[in-house]
Order: C-alpha cells, then structure tokens, then sequence
C-alpha cells in the first residue's frame, strides 16, 4: 500500500423534503452556487467572493464550501501538502451539484511541497505528505491546476503522491500537470487512514482526463508509478451508462522511474516507474478504459495491468519505456512490456501504436490473461504471449510509424504521425476520443487514425508541421 497516513473529517449534506398537497414530492431545492477566489496574497479574513478580496489558502475555501460551488485559483505558488498547506477538499458535492477547484489560468497556479518546505525549515517530514488531497469525498472536480513535488535530490524515501484520491466515487481530474513527486503522479486507492486506524471505502467513477505527469515516482518504496489506480471498489451506484466506471483518457505520462526497494534503500536501477498502471482490479464488477494517452521514456512499463480484468486499451501510444531492467537481488531482469496485461480475463487491446525499447528485457506486448482481443494495432518489437491465453488477434501492422520526431525529450518530442505513415486510417470505426492530444478533432463514422494523434484531413508536409503543444 502507498499512501500516507492523515487525519480528515467529512461533512454530509442533506436536501429538503416538500409535502405537496395529496402527494409527498422529494424535491431537491434550487442550488445557490458561490464562486470562492484563493490567492498567494489574499488574506482569509477576506469574504474571499471576488479576485478583488480572495483568502489565502484553500483551507479557508474548503471551510466554506457547499454543494456546487466552485473555488477559482488564481496565479501564485501555494504550500502543497498536509498539515502545512492543507491541500485537500474535504466536502462533498451531489451528483446534480459537483464541487469544481479550478485554475483561472490553466497550469498558472502552483500546489509546491518544495513551497512547503521553504515556510517550514529543516521539517523533512514535508515530502512525506501528499501534494494535493482527496479523501472520502464525491462529486469533485479539479481542473488546470500544477502540483510539484520536491526536486529528487532533496528528497528521501518517502510515499507523498502527487494528487492522491483515497476511499472517493464520482472524481474528475483533467488538464492537471504533476512533477517530480517523490511517489505516485496520480495515485487512486479504496483506503485512507483516521489517526492510526485504516479505514476502507470506494475506489469507483474515477475519470483522470487530459493531464500530465512527469518526473514522479523516484522515492516511494511503495513501487508507485506516473498514474497508478489500485484496487477499484464499487460504491455500490451501479454501472456507468458508457459503460466504463473508470476512465484514464488523453493523459502524457513521462520521465517517471521509481527507484527505492521495498526495504527503503535506494538502488541504481529502476523498479517500477510505470507510465500507467490499473492493479488489482479482480473483483472490480465494471469495465475500465484507457484511450487515447501518450506514455514514453519511463521506466517501468508503459500501460499495464496486473490482477485485472474487464479492461479496453485504445488509440493509446507507447514508445520506448521499460528504460531500466529491476534491481539486483529481485530476479530480474524479466520482461517489461510497452502493453501488458499480466493475469487477468477480457483484455481488448485496439487502435493502439506501440513501439518497444531496445533493451534485451523490452517486449511491445505482455498477454497472460485468460482472453485478449487484438485488433488493428501497429506493434514492432518482440511479444510475450502466455500459452493458457485465449488470444484473437487481426489487423496487427509491423512498420515504422512515421512519428514526427520520436524523441525521450519532452521539449523536442513529437508523436503526431507524418503523411505516409501506415497508422493513417488504419483504426476500425471504432468511438475515439475526440479532440485528440493536439486538440484535432476524431472523426466518429469512419476510419481514424492509430494511436494517441489524429492528422487533420488537410495536413502540411511533415517538414512544415510545428511541434506539438506540450502539456
């Protein structure tokens, strides 16, 4: 398990009940929603309704919250983590009345441990907490917001995620960045702690769209990753009408390497630092979907799963992880795949683009489910298929890709494909993510494009085409 431990309260939220004439109505009254602003130099005696009087912390927001309010961020660098910064929603929004936390300027404001570790002096306990906090709450968005961790080199062996969500239902996180954490990026888990006691809850309608994780991982002796989802839990509200209750869609996962041992003690070679990884989902009742992310250079796997079934990878691209083989001492090194899916039953894998690493260890795909479906995928590497695999497979192309500029650099990286490439038109009809990563929209009633970029129908030679924004 890895996540720290903390002490939080919830609050529940009730709704009227109207008696009508001959008949009793549940009537949910008119929601007053309130925009609360939170800046660096507000001060929490403010009425924090405006830009012109916002409180300081978001503590303060948090403190006045109800049910479909949203609290605005403005720009500035905030303490992250707990007690100091108290960066967590602790109230609850309904399924008509979500709560929102957003940026006014998208990635401007700045959740910093490293903030934190200025206002508090020689405390090293400060890397230990988590940047940004969820924890037994529903209904909550966050948008556009930054959470960083402290540089590695100051770090020591600890298990403070970046944006952790702990025993929650009904959770969106979409255009966030999060860097250089000691553990997971994006972490999600059915369990949080009260004082010493560890208490279970759900792990269920987690949506994390549209982000960017980086540099994370490197301190956890968890075994964390960039984006990691660990033991989803119903909440008991049935199945989602898209028939996915958990979705990890458009995301970059990049540059995460995780490497501490299980005993704390720091090692030369990559143990985990996965790109994107769905654990433990054996007895989850509902479907799980990862489309449409770009997930390179790390260390770990790509996109993998382990004790999961009832999984879709799709329109995602996976080029050159599994960096580093495991550590001395722990059998390795053994295969690593760019998409994996490691025991588990009904694994599709479709529309995918996935090129392995050069490593003796490296493999592009990773099957010992019970079933696998693969369809239309561009896949070049070795592959390690177990034989008790019930596998189907077409449409698999082995070519080069034709990537823009293929590159372990994020500033020069560029995974959109050029004109000619054979990933052009190669997807089946099935729903795509639209827009893509580059903001283009998918076409939905015909063939699009593999993996993570779709071209424009009008597109410039490759030579003229600017980089992709990055995020």
């Amino acid at each position: 398990m890895w996540f720290s431990k903390g002490t939080y309260f919830r609050k529940t939220f009730f709704t009227g009940v109207v008696v009508s004439v001959g008949v009793f109505l549940l009537q949910v009254a008119p929601i007053r929603a309130t925009e609360w602003f939170i800046s660096p130099g507000g001060n929490d005696t403010n009425n924090g309704t405006s830009e012109a009087a916002p409180f300081k912390s978001l503590s303060k927001a948090d403190s006045k919250l109800a049910a479909g309010d949203t609290i605005t961020v403005l720009n500035g660098t905030y303490p992250a983590g707990l007690p100091y910064g108290a960066s967590s929603i602790t109230k609850s929004g309904t399924p008509n009345a979500w709560i929102t936390v957003r940026a006014k300027n998208r990635r401007v404001p700045l959740f910093s441990l490293a903030e934190s570790a200025r206002q508090n002096p020689g405390d090293k306990s400060v890397v230990e907490w988590n940047g940004f906090s969820l924890v037994n709450v529903s209904y909550i968005k966050l948008i556009g917001l930054s959470v960083q961790g402290w540089n590695p080199t100051h770090a020591v062996v600890s298990s403070g995620n970046g944006i952790c969500i702990q025993s929650c239902h009904h959770i969106l996180v979409q255009d966030c960045r999060v860097s250089d954490c000691s553990g997971a990026g994006i972490g999600g888990s059915p369990e949080h702690w009260i004082g010493n006691e560890k208490i279970k809850g759900p792990l269920d309608f987690i949506t994390l769209d549209g982000n960017e994780v980086s540099g994370c991982a490197f301190w956890s002796q968890y075994d964390t990753s960039g984006i990691s989802l660990w033991v989803a839990t119903s909440a008991g509200l049935g199945g989602d009408p898209s028939g996915y209750n958990m979705v990890i869609r458009r995301n970059i996962s990049h540059s995460n390497a995780n490497k501490v041992g299980a005993n704390g003690k720091d090692i030369t070679t990559a143990t985990d630092g996965n790109g994107i990884i769905i654990d433990s989902f054996e007895t989850y009742p509902y479907a799980t979907l990862v489309e449409g992310n770009l997930v390179y250079n790390n260390c770990g796997r790509g996109i993998t799963s382990t004790h999961s079934s009832n999984l879709t990878y799709r329109y995602n691209t996976c080029w050159h992880n599994t960096r580093n083989a495991l550590g001395a001492g722990s059998g390795g090194p053994w295969p690593l795949g760019e998409l994996e899916a490691d025991v588990g039953d009904n694994i599709l894998v479709e529309d995918n683009i996935a090129i392995a690493n050069s490593n003796a260890w490296s493999k592009v795909l990773i099957l010992s489910a019970n079933t696998a479906v693969l369809r239309n995928n561009l896949l070049i590497g070795p592959r390690w298929v177990d034989k008790i695999v019930h596998l189907t497979e077409s449409g698999t192309i082995v070519a080069d890709p034709k990537f823009i500029s293929p590159s372990a650099d994020p500033k020069v990286a560029d995974f959109r494909l050029q004109t000619g490439s054979p990933a052009l038109n190669a997807a089946d009809c099935t729903p795509a993510p639209s827009p893509d990563l580059a903001g283009t929209t998918r076409r939905q009633s015909e063939a699009n494009d593999l993996g993570a970029y779709q071209q424009p129908v009008s597109v410039a030679p490759a030579s003229t085409i600017s980089p992709a924004p990055q995020r």
